[in-house]
């Protein structure tokens, strides 16, 4: 967890834009805390933290090493009102009910491995009017990753990406 911002330059890229969307949607939310799925060294976290200065944050990763990252890269920022919380969390465990008024998440969907019932749990922990907004990568996503372990005649330990026109139909 050290080293993974210097290789994480596409991750950084997705949560500036789903950052953008982010913003946008705030108005519509209801009051209420907001979840970050997948925190990891808090890339996303840091920049949710300044934009939503007056809610109760809790920014989770199933990696305690992430979630400790993250924490140390917000205990530098400026204060603000936030409530913040970090939490060790597996987002295919979530059994709160209508508790968040959004749940955010950054590139983790593709590592579920019951992808429709972890969406399930996700939209039970929200609040009546509350948002998921989420990216994830989908079917032809790193074509580099695949090529590469069949070159060297390794099985890729990626999850079968879902097809995008899929997941719309079917969410």
């Amino acid at each position: 967890s050290k080293t993974y911002d210097s290789f994480a330059r596409m991750q950084k890229t997705a949560s500036d834009l789903l950052l953008d969307h982010v913003e946008h949607a705030l108005a519509s939310l209801p009051d209420g805390a907001v979840l970050e799925l997948g925190c990891g060294t808090g890339q996303m976290s840091y920049r949710l933290a300044q934009a939503l200065c007056s809610r109760k944050l809790v920014f989770s990763d199933i990696a305690p090493g992430m979630v400790e990252m993250c924490q140390q890269k917000l205990s530098g920022m400026p204060k603000c009102s936030n409530d913040i919380h970090f939490k060790v969390l597996d987002a295919e465990q979530l059994s709160e009910n209508a508790i968040y008024a959004a749940v955010l998440s950054g590139l983790t969907l593709q590592w579920f491995n019951d992808f429709y019932r972890t969406l399930q749990r996700i939209y039970n922990v929200l609040l009546p009017g509350g948002e998921f907004i989420f990216s994830c990568l989908v079917r032809g996503s790193f074509p580099e990753w695949y090529s590469a372990c069949k070159q060297i005649h390794v099985p890729c330990t990626a999850n079968v990406l879902r097809d995008t026109q899929k997941i719309s139909h079917e969410v």
